[in-house]
């Protein structure tokens, strides 16, 4: 390796250390993850799988399609015998099948942890294995030296900035399949919409995903983020799936009645990883091949790519859902697609061709394939699963009567989606999820809103019509294709685009039946976390002191600029007094990860202070329980905050909106009496408000209260 190339390396390691040096206040939040993974992240058990998924054969010569019990990777194929893992060299006969690591099983004398019993699916890509035990828990092996894991050295956690188990849990029950995909140096590098070449850097890019049971949504998770499956991807066009394979990033998936579909998507290429990568959605290119190191630093044009329908395999073939999608080479298009099938004479096997290619070819192999895993000749009709929103736009908390909004076609996984505006505006919004240090389990649809870095694209001539209104000139004017302006969070019942101009905050608020009584602030408050206070307070087992490392992060951030413009002036230089061509693509990914780290630690931090900052501002909604109404009758409140809420509004106009949270962020609890003394204690959260009235009365302190009970 040239010592140029070993320093860009060494540097290109460095950016990333610089990420991480700009979040480590983040870092010191373990004890929240082990109440998810007891609470709404608890771990499926899984079953074995029957024998019919063995479709290669018991100990074949070779496996030829991945199933959920046989896969393989570069070098290894790998299969499952009686809950144990069983590995060869590719290329060897039946006889060279044995347990891997002796025991078949995860364990580890380096990364100690609890025996695993069984194990009941596997996937493999590249260079890894992954597999899931009977507890639902994922173990990985990697068989390369190109991460920073040892080769055959099974590892029991996952994801960032905590390590921790992944786990399958309610998210994905019932599901129809799911894989793991490796791009590393083998991929080199990946191509935007644009054709612009990016290498990979270092790390590279892995992800494991999950298709859900309706076919319509893929959850995974990727080692950059914490380890839960709260993120997706959409389906081609609302289309049913019945199953997928996935190799580099790139998914080959197919449907009941025989259409094929392929897209390469990730977290990174779907915009989601601005303090890596440099975003746009203007029409650039780039002369830089991706074996340049530099190209990882090169703009990554938006939108990522759509899925692409493939042709269908030839007349009177008898085609099967079993798809395997393998890396064969360098950039987007090196990809082989194979499919379980029987061929028009009867011979059984499997056609494959490469990606861009058109036309299948055919390989005999012994392949069992069950009578059910044949494609029919009609598929579940597509389902409409957009949602739509309608209400209006507010500046600095007063709405505008004269401006409505709306939107039709939104989805929580991508864009884009349309803003309407009074009937006839459309400014069209692409969105990328904002990374988040929480663990989370189907956000939108559970507990919490999904939050969003917006960009809008529209016909600049709007802004030029007569009707339009000013407020929507001054939003729009130089934003077209402004990357990331907008701020968007979205709940099932709600959402909101937001943005600051000439000190004038603006907000398109809607909801799913257009109806806005309230503050939008208080509305989608009360919306989100009315279904996560039902619970009783005898059912609040475990309260955790949550640390205020996050709040810290932002002075962090901002010592680090400091620090680091001074450090970048005195980097090497050659002898002329220049930078060296490396220090420069060096500087250049920290600015980069600069550029957005300090915005989305911001919004973590604004996430997890949000139920603080709210108590604060409004009040007199109520949250009633049994057990404190048994012990003091003087309280006056309904059962639930949205019990009280609805059957209250005119309390939701000022003060505090009280909160009392099952979840691990915000752990606070505030009463109202009768005669409108305040409780509030923020730090001991519900369990010290618990312990005062039924456990240790008196030995409670609560903090900020107008009132105190002896």
């Amino acid at each position: 390796m040239k010592l140029t190339d070993k320093i860009t390396k060494i540097l290109n390691f460095g950016a990333v250390a610089v990420l991480l040096w700009t979040v480590t206040a983040c870092s010191s939040i373990p004890k929240s993850s082990r109440y998810f993974l007891e609470n709404e992240g608890s771990p499926l058990k899984l079953e074995d799988l029957p024998s019919s998924e063995n479709i290669n054969g018991d100990f074949p010569d070779t496996i030829w399609i991945k199933t959920q019990t046989q896969s393989f990777s570069f070098e290894y194929e790998f299969l499952l015998f009686n809950g144990r893992v069983y590995y060869k060299k590719r290329g060897t006969d039946k006889s060279a099948w044995e347990p891997l690591l002796g025991t078949g099983l995860p364990h580890s004398s380096k990364n100690k942890f609890p025996a695993v019993k069984r194990v009941v699916e596997i996937a493999a890509d590249a260079d890894v294995l992954y597999a899931f035990s009977d507890e639902g828990q994922l173990y990985r092996c990697y068989t390369k030296k190109i991460t920073s894991y040892t080769p055959f050295e099974w590892v029991d956690y996952f994801g960032w900035p905590i390590k921790m188990p992944l786990y399958q849990n309610e998210v994905v029950r019932n599901k129809k399949a799911w894989a793991v995909g490796s791009s590393r140096l083998d991929v080199e590098y990946y191509e935007d919409i644009c054709g612009n070449q990016h290498n990979y850097g270092p790390l590279g890019v892995e992800s494991i995903p999950f298709l859900c049971e309706d076919g319509q949504t893929i959850h995974y998770s990727d080692p950059a983020c914490p380890s839960d499956l709260s993120h997706s991807f959409r389906t081609p066009d609302g289309v049913q799936l019945e199953n997928f394979s996935e190799s580099a990033s790139t998914y080959f998936a197919i449907t009941k009645d025989g259409r094929m579909y392929t897209r390469l998507v990730d977290f990174n290429t779907v915009g989601s990883n601005p303090m890596l990568y440099d975003y746009t959605y203007e029409e650039v290119y780039s002369s830089l091949p991706g074996s340049n190191k530099k190209s990882n630093t090169t703009l990554w044009v938006l939108p990522n790519a759509p899925w692409k329908m493939e042709p269908p395999l030839p007349n009177g073939a008898k085609s099967t859902t079993y798809v395997t999608i393998i890396q064969t080479g360098k950039g987007n298009s090196a990809r082989e697609l194979r499919v379980a099938a029987i061929n028009p004479q009867g011979k059984t096997g499997f056609y494959y061709k490469n990606l861009d290619d058109t036309i299948w070819q055919f390989k005999e192999a012994p392949l069992t394939l069950p009578a059910n895993s044949f494609t029919t000749d009609k598929a579940p009709a597509a389902k409409d699963n957009l949602l739509k929103y309608s209400g209006g736009l507010w500046k600095n908390g007063q709405q505008i009567d004269s401006i409505s909004c709306s939107i039709n076609d939104f989805h929580f996984s991508e864009g884009p989606c349309t803003l309407v505006i009074n009937n006839k505006f459309n400014f069209q919004f692409y969105y990328s999820e904002i990374w988040t240090l929480f663990l989370r389990l189907n956000p939108g649809y559970s507990d919490e809103s999904i939050r969003y870095f917006g960009t809008a694209v529209f016909d600049e001539a709007l802004l030029s019509d007569s009707a339009i209104n000013p407020e929507i000139k001054e939003i729009f004017t130089n934003r077209n294709k402004s990357i990331h302006d907008f701020f968007m969070e979205a709940y099932d019942s709600y959402f909101r685009i937001c943005i600051t101009v000439n000190n004038n905050l603006y907000e398109f608020y809607m909801t799913k039946d257009g109806s806005i009584t309230i503050n939008p602030d208080i509305d989608r408050t009360v919306i989100q976390k009315a279904n996560i206070f039902d619970e009783r307070l005898e059912e609040q087992k475990q309260f955790f002191k949550q640390e205020d490392e996050l709040f810290k992060a932002q002075k962090k951030i901002s010592k680090n600029k400091k620090n680091l413009s001074g450090d970048l002036r005195s980097v090497i230089r050659t002898k002329k007094g220049k930078k060296h061509p490396v220090v420069k693509l060096f500087s250049k990914k920290v600015a980069i990860i600069l550029k957005y780290s300090g915005e989305i630690c911001k919004v973590n931090k604004d996430y997890y202070k949000e139920n603080h900052k709210l108590n604060k501002k409004y009040s007199k909604a109520i949250i009633r329980y049994n057990q404190i109404m048994d012990i003091n009758p003087d309280f006056n409140a309904s059962e639930t905050l949205k019990d009280y809420v609805m059957q209250n509004p005119k309390y939701t106009e000022k003060g505090n909106i009280i909160f009392i949270d099952n979840s691990t962020y915000n752990p606070c609890f505030v009463i109202q009496t009768k005669n409108g003394y305040n409780l509030y204690n923020a730090k001991k959260g519900a369990k010290g408000i618990y312990n005062y009235y039924i456990g240790e009365k008196s030995k409670i302190k609560i903090k900020k209260t107008k009132f105190r009970y002896k």
